[in-house]
């Protein structure tokens, strides 16, 4: 039998998305033979959901250290300074506060459990540097998941000594791991680029994947009676300057104004911090259209998603004046296992468009309003047609992100290290 040591930071309870892509991982190694023990951070945060642990394999083994970010996460006058000195002195993320329980750690987990490879996953971040600090311990092979690109990605505001310290700590993760998975092929490029040419062969690009048995009980469940209006769904966070509904409420507000007694349309937004747009949606006099709640559970977002008309896929735009992105968000992977028309709010080149445009789905860019308008516009009138659906292709496409397919792909990776 095989075994691994899956290192990441996020596991369930955590409702984070990076923790359900590593329960899913999880649940398909294990089913292909793999005995594993995860370790994983002590969760305490705000968004938790302990229905998850049920979806754990009884034969996986957790050991969850405590992290000493908590003593940073506050909101209170020393907790807040501290974390400013810390980030100001170079510190990469607050939650590189779980390496020294790691390091404390290590050699009891290394003594109790003997493993043929490391497989850690990021992010956070920390998780890598957590598995390079055990790969250089116990001179185990080491695979190394980059969800998200760290010094390269066009979003994060890294300055100063934090800059400096991210910059030589990704060097040595890509140089000592024996392989490097990314989600997107665009980010394998960018991120690689820096490096010598001989450290690409150890890259492959490997999508996240959807888990249907985990969802499988809500889904079967009879969906109710057909909707009103249409519905537009969009469940997941948002990120003030970066990734917002703005746009979406304001092309919400233009179809109202064209059609004022006659709007065939309502949205709603779920997420942790989507009740920070009623504002804004009162002052559009939105209220009868949209709405906008918090955070709910995994089971409880699929339901929300499975009784949408049209789901919505709501991506930054591009950064720094770049032609395309360098992300497939989990959510639109998430989105394919149902089967829904999507309507995508993103870059118009880059992974997300790409797999939209795939399923035969319309893409606008973020910042085009009337374009969004005008998407969904025709979206509604399919849907009055009832002509609204997904192209013949579609079902093709989403089988390539099946997690049993995907899990696959990294169980070659795994065996070749």
């Amino acid at each position: 039998m095989k075994r691994l040591l899956f290192v990441s930071h996020a596991f369930p309870p955590s409702l984070l998305p990076e923790s359900l892509l590593v329960l899913r991982t999880v649940r398909a190694l294990e089913k292909r033979g793999w005995a594993i023990t995860v370790l994983t951070a002590a969760f305490d945060g705000d968004y938790s959901d302990s229905s998850l642990i049920a979806h754990v394999p009884a034969s996986v083994k957790v050991i969850r250290l405590p992290s000493w970010e908590r003593f940073m996460s506050g909101r209170s006058f020393l907790p807040s300074a501290l974390r400013r000195a810390l980030l100001t002195c170079g510190l990469p993320e607050i939650n590189m506060a779980w390496l020294p329980p790691v390091a404390l750690a290590m050699r009891r987990i290394l003594e109790n459990g003997q493993f043929d490879v490391v497989h850690s996953w990021a992010s956070p971040h920390a998780s890598n540097i957590a598995g390079l600090v055990i790969k250089r311990s116990a001179r185990l092979p080491w695979v190394v998941h980059l969800s998200d690109p760290w010094i390269d990605n066009p979003y994060s505001v890294l300055t100063g000594l934090r800059r400096l310290s991210v910059r030589m700590l990704e060097r040595l993760v890509i140089r000592d791991a024996d392989a490097i998975v990314f989600v997107t092929e665009q980010a394998a490029t960018t991120v690689m680029k820096k490096y010598p040419a001989a450290w690409t062969s150890r890259a492959h690009v490997i999508p996240h994947g959807f888990d249907s048995e985990m969802s499988s009980g809500v889904l079967r469940k009879d969906p109710g009676v057909p909707n009103r209006r249409m519905r537009l769904v969009y469940v997941g966070s948002f990120y003030a300057g970066l990734r917002t509904p703005e746009n979406l409420l304001r092309a919400i507000r233009a179809i109202a104004d064209g059609a004022p007694d006659a709007t065939n349309i309502e949205l709603s937004l779920i997420g942790p911090s989507a009740p920070d747009y009623r504002s804004m949606v009162s002052d559009l006099k939105l209220d009868g259209i949209v709405s906008c709640g918090g955070p709910v559970s995994f089971d409880d977002s699929v339901r929300a998603m499975a009784a949408a008309d049209v789901l919505i896929v709501l991506d930054a735009p591009a950064a720094n004046g770049a032609a395309q992105s360098l992300f497939l968000p989990s959510k639109v992977v998430d989105y394919l296992m149902l089967k829904k028309p999507i309507l995508g709010i993103t870059p118009l080149e880059g992974p997300s468009a790409d797999v939209i445009r795939a399923i035969g789905c319309p893409v606008v860019d973020p910042a085009d309003v009337a374009g969004i308008a005008e998407a969904i516009r025709g979206l509604a009138a399919q849907w009055e047609a009832r002509t609204l659906g997904l192209s013949e292709a579609s079902s093709q496409v989403a089988e390539g992100y099946d997690i049993h397919r995907t899990t696959a792909s990294l169980e070659h990776v795994l065996q070749n290290a």
